[in-house]
């Protein structure tokens, strides 16, 4: 069952997990049961899934809507709703015009609407509004140094929810609205939601001085803007009293432990054995690569011969060389597991819960037990191409990415590993 049967197999059972989980459908479904105590609702939608889930509030609200929403890319979106496209993972001049206007949009609520929240990942650079005294160059900078140095993503937006003028509760802060629910599509693996998109409407349970301290250990070399501006600054956010001054209610409709016992669920319908080996994993990058291989391994010793998939979910952490090509993690992890699982009956599936794998044109890539032996003969050194962190040349000519598109939804990445122990147990 490898090579082209299992790898349909997987893009089925992918594309049914993210199918389960899109916002258009969470969003649709959590609406459905919540009474709506006013006669308009002003939507104020940010992250990469921001389009699916407003498409999900057009279906499930049954008075007048209107609002802003801030997204890396204009997919289909109901009328009536505005939309700015700012830029991930690195924040620009476009991504401050998208804080801007979702900001003059809470500003613009009145006491008697609803305001809906819908918040997803990738916010914190899709609408990067800087502080008074810093500028995008700085922001820009300084996510740029923060992602290159390895850390993750809460201490990342720990740093970031003191840098703009929507995190850290300042956008809900700012709306004037009584009454709201902010329905939240999670990417943060820890679970901690005062980092998802920076927090823009919970307080902010930093401080400057814990900014500071991330920026230290990282080693990133932050403008010196950043250093005054953290330095300086009193109150990181507005309080606890001022964001729930309000009667807003959150609501997380799925998380990274979502998308893989999803995924568990998608493969039971299958017929296949599932194994959840790593659930919101947000260790480091190798870590997670050799977990999904020496389960593969152990496997080989199972003598029920039926097909086993392994599943992780998660964002595990990469320390990028100096001196790197094109890549995005999934695609380094998808050829990882084909170098160390070469020659074994074995396919695998790695990539992005939003369609997405860095900035690279696909959302990952589908290996199998053959495709080290397929590299070698093609010139390919994989040991090589994993050294420099430049998968993406490699899994185009192997033939082996998965193109980008969007998934209306944003959990962490996948990755499913399938085995079938009884033919492993006779692998080389």
């Amino acid at each position: 069952m490898t090579g082209t049967r299992g790898a349909a197999l997987l893009s089925e059972l992918y594309r049914g997990t993210l199918a389960a989980l899109s916002g258009q459908r969470l969003v649709r479904a959590a609406l459905s049961q919540t009474p709506i105590p006013a006669l308009r609702v002003r939507i104020l939608g940010l992250g990469k899934a921001a389009c699916g889930m407003a498409q999900g509030a057009a279906e499930g609200l049954r008075v007048e809507f209107s609002g802003v929403l801030a997204t890396h890319e204009l997919t289909p979106h109901p009328r009536g709703l505005d939309v700015f496209v700012g830029d991930h993972p690195i924040p620009s001049v476009a991504s401050a015009r998208a804080g801007q206007a979702l900001l003059d949009a809470a500003r613009a609520t009145q006491p008697e609407d609803f305001a809906l929240f819908l918040v997803s990942g990738g916010g914190s650079a899709i609408a990067a509004l800087p502080v008074e005294g810093l500028s995008m160059a700085d922001v820009a900078a300084t996510t740029a140094a923060l992602l290159h140095s390895g850390a993750s993503i809460d201490e990342i937006n720990t740093v970031r929810a003191h840098l703009t003028q929507l995190g850290g509760g300042r956008l809900a802060a700012s709306c004037r609205a009584n009454h709201g629910l902010v329905l939240m599509l999670s990417d943060i693996a820890s679970g901690q939601l005062s980092t998802l998109a920076s927090g823009p409407t919970l307080a902010n349970a930093t401080s400057p001085a814990e900014a500071l301290g991330v920026i230290e250990r990282s080693g990133a070399l932050v403008p010196s803007a950043v250093i005054d501006s953290l330095r300086r600054a009193p109150i990181a956010s507005p309080s606890g009293e001022d964001v729930r001054s309000r009667r807003r209610r959150h609501r997380v409709l799925a998380t990274p432990h979502t998308l893989a016992e999803e995924a568990r669920c998608q493969a039971e319908t299958r017929g296949l054995t599932p194994h959840v080996v790593a659930s919101a994993f947000d260790g480091d990058f190798e870590s997670l690569a050799s977990l999904l291989v020496e389960r593969a391994r152990e496997i080989s010793s199972d003598p029920s011969g039926q097909p086993t998939l392994l599943i992780a979910s998660g964002e595990p952490r990469l320390n990028l060389p100096t001196e790197r090509g094109s890549g995005g993690r999934m695609q380094q992890l998808a050829l990882t597991l084909a170098h160390a699982l070469a020659g074994r009956d074995v396919c695998a599936l790695c990539a992005g819960s939003d369609g997405r794998d860095g900035s690279t044109a696909f959302a990952g890539a589908r290996i199998d037990g053959s495709t080290s032996a397929r590299a070698q003969a093609m010139g390919i050194d994989l040991a090589l191409v994993l050294e420099r962190f430049d998968a993406t040349p490699a899994v185009r000519s192997l033939g082996v990415g998965i193109d980008r598109f969007q998934s209306a939804t944003n959990l962490t990445d996948l990755a499913l590993v399938l085995l079938w122990p009884s033919r492993l147990e006779r692998s080389p």
